[in-house]
């Protein structure tokens, strides 16, 4: 999680394969968040820094331990293992490394959850915690959320809740 910040600019890389599908969705992540940030009337913004292309690795320590050096704030790493998406601090500094599943295979594969599955975990690369609401996108354990929850026939990201609002505001000021 990053620390207490003031109006800053914070980058964000996507490392993984060219023409994942998935990078749309971190486009659309970032965008949803930037937006909920103005919205907040914060002045921090996203800014998506770069695209590493690169064979990822299966599993969460191995991407925590090959990425946690990359010159970004928020790393998010499209892998192909089959884990749960995961937001990990980076060694030493104050950025994360967010950790994204296979979209092969459900859940991220259903329409709609990839988006928010990132969305949910950018969300805590900026400090937020789980809450028990299933219809809130910081929903997660050890309440009964888990991503197929997400599911829509219709693209969208489902909302935050008024005390994660007011935590952004504390954190991002």
């Amino acid at each position: 999680m990053l620390p207490l910040l003031l109006a800053a600019a914070l980058s964000v890389t996507v490392v993984g394969a060219p023409h994942d599908a998935r990078i749309d969705d971190v486009n659309a992540a970032v965008a949803f968040w930037n937006h909920e940030l103005a919205e907040l009337g914060l002045r921090t913004r996203l800014h998506r820094a770069s695209f590493v292309s690169a064979r990822v690795p299966r599993d969460v320590e191995r991407i925590r331990d090959s990425y946690s050096d990359e010159p970004a704030d928020i790393v998010i790493v499209l892998s192909q293992g089959e884990f749960p998406s995961v937001t990990m601090p980076a060694d030493g500094d104050d950025s994360s490394v967010i950790a994204i599943r296979t979209a092969d295979v459900p859940p991220l594969s259903e329409p709609n959850v990839a988006r928010n599955v990132i969305a949910h975990e950018i969300g805590h690369a900026l400090g937020l915690d789980h809450n028990g609401d299933a219809s809130k996108l910081m929903c997660g354990r050890p309440a009964p959320c888990r991503p197929d929850a997400f599911v829509s026939d219709r693209e969208h990201f489902f909302p935050l809740t008024a005390r994660e609002k007011a935590e952004l505001k504390r954190r991002l000021r």
